[in-house]
């Protein structure tokens, strides 16, 4: 028998990815789909680029209506989840005045026109380095509005952090995902547990990571055909990249639910009548225990599937040689026999 208590941490591992991409799902829907969270948080970044009246109610006129803008919003007054920084230079040009902007006249161009000063001398100062060149001074202000952009959500950050770690917690209430109880089952049967860490070992060519804008996982099921695709970076920066489509991530969630109880062999959720015997029917040390279950599971599952991911393929890749040299011999044991 290979070691159970690897095969304990591919477990949890397997189960913690699978429901990082359920909390994916959710968050998705509920934040982006309902609130538009990332709408609004990119509004809030880019009128605190500079922290001044003038500065806002410029945002508020000037960029709202610039068609630059414009063109990404689905409605006018609607902010876009995604202003890439080309937009950006492209609403610089047309305050600079495109008959303007010119090789070598940049700084002359800047100084008339008609914008904030804390904005102006950024500008005065990135035409100066970039030797009033057209190409290095789109580089350094599109690298400027990036940085800038970044610096100043970090609050979004731990706003979504905040979010997941909630929404993670009801998760792990609502589908029984008990880290303490599936530690404890799965240890009372090692053999039981060695074959549904076979099935997830079975199942993991069949789902891939893919690195772009954000980070997208594919699931394929046996017939090749894709069963959940899902970009699950949601502490993506607001401004930075496009989401997932909210409407395709609301069908991952029981798809995945139905592989992860197929693979991993446990059921998630409450049985009839379960509910209340696991939670108020053994005490105040089982409530503990159960409540602690949940929170340990909570602050797992808001790291993200890609943490997940990496760290299953890890554990994997450490058992594959015990694997083998166990088989190996089991075949030798056999073969003298």
């Amino acid at each position: 028998m290979d070691s159970p208590i690897l095969n304990l941490v591919i477990l949890l591992t397997f189960t913690y990815f699978t429901s990082s991409l359920i909390l994916s799902s959710i968050n998705e829907g509920i934040t982006q789909g309902i609130f538009h969270l990332r709408e609004k948080n990119l509004k809030k970044a880019i009128e605190l680029l500079f922290i001044s009246k003038e500065w806002r109610n410029f945002i508020r006129t000037d960029f709202e209506k610039s068609p630059h803008i414009q063109s990404l919003m689905h409605k006018s007054g609607k902010y876009p989840v995604y202003i890439p920084a080309n937009n950006f230079f492209l609403f610089v040009i047309e305050k600079i005045g495109a008959p303007n902007f010119r090789e070598g006249n940049l700084q002359n161009a800047i100084q008339g026109a008609e914008i904030p000063e804390a904005f102006k001398k950024v500008l005065q100062d990135l035409a100066a380095k970039s030797g009033n060149k057209l190409r290095p001074f789109e580089t350094s202000l599109t690298q400027f509005y990036d940085d800038a952009l970044e610096h100043s959500t970090v609050w979004y950050r731990k706003k979504v952090r905040r979010i997941l770690l909630l929404l993670g917690f009801v998760l792990a209430i609502g589908l029984n995902i008990d880290t303490i109880k599936i530690a404890n089952d799965a240890l009372s049967d090692k053999n039981e547990l060695s074959k549904n860490v076979d099935n997830i070992v079975a199942m993991m060519p069949n789902i891939s990571m893919s690195h772009d804008s954000t980070t997208t996982i594919r699931i394929w099921n046996e017939k090749g055909q894709v069963l959940v695709s899902q970009q699950v970076d949601p502490i993506v920066m607001p401004g930075r990249s496009s989401p997932s489509d909210s409407t395709s991530s609301k069908g991952n969630v029981n798809k995945l639910r139905i592989m992860y109880e197929e693979s991993a062999g446990y059921f998630l959720g409450y049985r009839p009548g379960e509910f209340g015997k696991e939670w108020f029917g053994q005490g105040w040390i089982g409530f503990s225990l159960k409540f602690l279950g949940v929170l340990i599971t909570a602050f797992a599952v808001q790291l993200g599937s890609n943490f997940w991911f990496d760290i299953m393929k890890k554990a994997l890749s450490i058992r594959a040689p015990i694997k083998k040299n166990l088989n190996s011999d089991e075949d030798n044991s056999t073969a003298k026999q």
